[in-house]
């Protein structure tokens, strides 16, 4: 089968899901939900109060730093920001029983059969995906809601009750067996906060990694665990876990293609037949890259470190990140106030930092424990590719700037670009990873990680791109005695991609709103004409140079590339003799689509260069692994015909490759974002700026697009409200004129 991992967002119980089908004739080996798997919140109408102009100070500053600089903007709050009822608990809880009870999702969390296959006992064996993801705001229970949530612990347990409905042995009624204990002692009273199991001989049968690229995968030892501890279970679940402890909903997958169907048939199924994702899910104990297990594990073997080592193939796997930006987040200021104070405090370690611990900025996103979860658990991973997922959007910086508007990272632009810094220095091959607490008794070979964002939340689907310098390579560059020097050699440029994946149910190009009722007859018509014809508009308009454009060029590229990687040493991309790719097809131009949508990511492995006699890549001798990611957002349609499709190779994603299509200036539009608060007041290493890949438009075309969308906006919206005032005063005209004139 295909190497591929599905992922989506934004999914109402209450309207038609017509994707799931589509997605299980897809057979991802992991489906990972983005945020809003329902909509637990009600809406109450708008707040017309808040429409207006207000000043708001910089907001990441400390309060004395405000007093002395004084400094702000003017920020403009239009449309006004919708009004919704906070969920209880209970709703939480019916909501995702709702969402459960829809055939065709439950059909794909339970997986397929095997075609030919017996398992350990001769029963069938059932192919099931991991289900996993975080969460955004309406499934939290609050819209645009933060760490100030009243049941923001309860909303975190459902979810990750939802993720395991239909699991063996999930069911908080069942018993457990006695070797699992939960123990929520905080840090600071002697105890770690983990869950604990009891001692074994695991650690015994997991050596250390072989060198080379293979990482041992092929010599790995599986027969330590029981079978029970292979399949999945919420209890051991380091997410489940940290949702207990009021961390929040985070977390990590790693999975491992290198593990063939014959291997994994005892390795990763458990009694039941069930084979997790395919036979590539890595369970965390193995794969060792959330720094919560390693804690665990390191607690269990003491300074043993030999015997916890990662247990995967470090050229053929993927790990998959998810955050939580809602459950540890500062609320957005509001006309009239500002709420930006940390409403949260700091949740216990679950051990002792081996690094300093990353202090979070005033206005945040994530909180200071998963700061440091993060940046630890990526310095881990020696996957070549690492997804990361966040259900707010990255890169976006849209009007109005008001985050109980429009949501997404920029809004707290020093969290942003902490997180930048975070997602380069951790994978960068120039950062020291001697701190990653494995000894493998040799030094660490330098190697630079490839990185893919993933986002939900805007209801379409974007790719989106950043490229990215080192700070001090853009001051050098304007320094008149470097100036020569960094015109004969350009800097080494980072790309950053993401992917924009939402929509399940309902999206721009049918109504943007989740609320059943502009899905109906009378107003569905209209509805969807708005929603379509005003972000079309938005994308012809609007000066948003980090969405990425695609050319026939670009097509014919990324085939020609991807026939010549399938002649490479060791290629594979799970379809056997038949390489089971196709043309490259999907839209081009803007890389949006406003329809129902789910993103597929579709991975490629090789081992070495081209074979002698290979046109475009004489061989050296040297084996060079490697792969590529082939994204394809899917709409309703099926998935014959991809709505979007590009494809990367791990090198152009860490920037080992170049990556066409960049049309910024250097050091011009970098130097732009030095005058930036965020910049000035940081002059270190890690320091990193990140601009959109096709430059920085005019401050005047901003406003100009600006200004000409909100007349738009004002037209659509007034339009209906303008037209029922018109037929009102030509039918009163009517009737009275036949009253005068009887």
């Amino acid at each position: 089968m295909p190497y591929r991992i599905a992922i989506g967002s934004c999914s109402h119980p209450s309207l038609p899901q017509p994707l799931w089908p589509v997605l299980r004739s897809r057979r991802p080996s992991a489906f990972v939900w983005g945020g809003d798997a329902i909509y637990a919140d009600r809406f109450a109408g708008m707040n017309w109060t808040a429409v207006g102009v207000s000043w708001s100070d910089d907001g990441d500053e400390d309060e004395e730093e405000k007093k002395e600089k004084k400094k702000g903007s003017w920020k403009v709050t239009f449309p006004p920001p919708s009004i919704h009822v906070d969920a209880t608990p209970e709703i939480i809880r019916e909501w995702y029983r709702k969402q459960w009870e829809v055939a065709s999702y439950r059909e794909f969390a339970n997986g397929w059969e095997r075609s030919n296959a017996e398992g350990a006992e001769g029963g069938r064996v059932v192919d099931r995906p991991i289900v996993f993801g975080t969460i955004d705001d309406h499934d939290y229970g609050s819209n645009n809601g933060d760490a100030t949530f009243r049941f923001r612990r309860e909303s975190n347990l459902e979810f990750l009750e939802f993720l395991y409905f239909g699991v063996p042995g999930s069911d908080e009624n069942e018993s457990r067996d006695e070797d699992v204990v939960v123990d929520n002692t905080d840090s600071a009273s002697g105890g770690d906060g983990v869950c604990r199991a009891a001692e074994s001989d695991a650690g015994d049968d997991r050596d250390a990694m072989a060198d080379g690229n293979d990482g041992g995968a092929r010599e790995r030892n599986t027969n330590h665990r029981d079978r029970r501890a292979r399949g999945r279970n919420k209890l051991e679940d380091p997410m489940y876990q940290r949702a207990v402890e009021g961390k929040g909903v985070y977390g990590v997958q790693l999975f491992d293609f290198s593990r063939k169907f014959d291997d994994s048939i005892d390795g990763n199924s458990n009694d039941d037949g069930i084979l997790w994702g395919g036979g590539h899910w890595v369970p965390e104990e193995e794969a060792l890259v959330d720094d919560d297990v390693v804690a665990r594990v390191a607690a269990r073997h003491g300074n043993n470190n030999r015997s916890a080592m990662p247990n995967y193939s470090t050229t053929r796997s993927v790990a998959v990140f998810v955050l939580d930006v809602r459950s540890n987040k500062t609320p957005w200021p509001t006309k009239g106030g500002n709420h930006a104070r940390r409403t949260n405090r700091p949740p216990p370690q679950s051990s002792a930092p081996r690094t300093p611990p990353l202090p979070p900025p005033p206005r945040d996103f994530l909180g200071q424990h998963q700061w440091n979860w993060l940046r630890s658990s990526l310095r881990r991973s020696r996957a070549p590719l690492n997804i990361v997922l966040t259900g707010l959007q990255v890169h976006p910086h849209r009007f109005p700037d008001d985050g109980n508007i429009v949501e997404e990272w920029s809004k707290f632009p020093a969290a942003q670009t902490l997180f930048y810094d975070v997602l380069l220095n951790s994978l960068d091959d120039d950062y020291d990873h001697d701190d990653d607490g494995y000894d493998n008794g040799e030094k660490e070979k330098a190697r630079r990680g490839s990185i893919l964002l993933v986002s939900g939340d805007v209801h379409m689907a974007q790719f989106l791109r950043k490229d990215c310098v080192r700070a001090r390579t853009v001051r050098e560059a304007l320094d008149s005695s470097h100036r020569r020097t960094e015109s004969a050699s350009p800097p080494p440029i980072r790309p950053l991609v993401e992917v924009t994946a939402s929509g399940m149910t309902h999206s721009w190009g049918t109504s943007f709103s989740s609320q059943p009722r502009l899905h109906r007859w009378p107003r569905k018509p209209y509805a969807y004409f708005v929603s379509r014809a005003f972000m079309t508009l938005c994308h012809c308009v609007n000066p948003w140079r980090e969405v990425m454009v695609r050319t026939v060029e670009d097509a014919e590229r990324e085939e020609t590339e991807r026939r010549r990687d399938g002649r490479r040493r060791g290629y594979d991309n799970g379809y056997g003799d038949d390489d089971g790719a196709t043309a490259s097809t999907g839209k081009m131009g803007l890389q949006y689509e406003l329809g129902l949508n789910f993103a597929e990511f579709e991975f490629e492995f090789w081992d070495g260069r081209h074979d002698a006699g290979d046109d475009g890549a004489g061989d050296d001798g040297d084996e060079e692994s490697g792969g590529a990611v082939t994204v394809r957002i899917f709409g309703k349609d099926g998935a014959q015909s991809p709505k979007l499709q590009s494809r990367w190779t791990f090198d152009q994603l860490s920037g080992d490759a170049p990556l066409p299509g960049m049309t910024a200036k250097f050091p011009e539009d970098f130097a732009s974002m030095l005058s930036q608060k965020t910049y000035r007041e940081r002059n270190d290493d890690e320091e990193w700026i990140c601009i959109p890949h096709r430059g920085n438009a005019s401050v005047v075309r901003e406003y100009v697009a600006n200004v000409i969308m909100f007349l738009v906006f004002c037209f659509l919206f007034f339009l209906p409200y303008l037209l029922m005032g018109v037929l009102f005063v030509r039918v009163r005209r009517r009737y009275g004129n036949k009253r005068s004139s009887c």
